[in-house]
């Protein structure tokens, strides 16, 4: 089934060339403002909305190499968990079983060779002031994410969790077939009883 986009734009100063451009649908509406310069795309702003989820990108993109394009770009994105039902229904339908719930918050910088996303730098730190999985909350999240040469590393994840806390950290190489990963996690504190009233049996 098709979508119906409906979009308008303006160019001017054809020395210089800036592009303002609007692009709307039943889900979706963006709003872009943007510098041509050579072979360089600067992003003054890119804001928008899918569905409940917010999203706004600035930076460039140096398409010296149009087969290898650069980016350098900041951004952030407010994400509304219950809309993940719908962005990854077919890539993860298992995504429903998760029942997340809440928002998630996130500041971010990416550079590098964006088509090879592992071999771009990316900085990222998300946080939420409550949501849940599995039926399961959790407060006061934060996670660190730092990605440099293929290597994805979270130096420290926190969250409060039914009267106790949850820290961890980990590493991904994204190098390997496997994706292998190193998780450590520490748990104290944690009201079972509170727990047990959350989860689907509470015998």
């Amino acid at each position: 089934q098709g979508i119906n986009y409906q979009s308008s734009g303006t160019l001017y100063d054809f020395g210089s060339p800036k592009v303002k451009l609007k692009l709307f649908s039943e889900d979706l509406s963006v709003i872009g403002d943007f510098d041509l310069l050579d072979k360089k795309i600067k992003i003054g702003q890119l804001a928008g909305k899918y569905l409940d989820t917010q999203f706004l990108v600035s930076g460039d993109i140096d398409r010296a190499d149009p087969a290898k394009p650069q980016v350098d770009l900041t951004g952030k994105i407010n994400l509304e968990l219950s809309n993940l039902n719908k962005i990854l229904e077919k890539a993860c339908p298992a995504i429903k079983v998760l029942a997340p719930q809440g928002q998630l918050d996130t500041q971010f910088s990416l550079r590098g060779p964006v088509l090879d996303f592992k071999n771009c730098s990316l900085q990222a730190k998300s946080t939420s002031s409550n949501f849940s999985l599995y039926g399961l909350r959790a407060t006061d999240f934060s996670l660190d994410l730092l990605q440099e040469q293929a290597i994805a590393k979270i130096p420290a994840a926190y969250a409060v969790f039914y009267d106790g806390v949850i820290q961890g950290t980990g590493a991904l190489n994204l190098n390997t077939q496997d994706l292998a990963y190193q998780l450590e996690l520490r748990a104290s504190g944690i009201n079972l009883e509170k727990l047990k009233n959350d989860t689907v049996s509470k015998q």
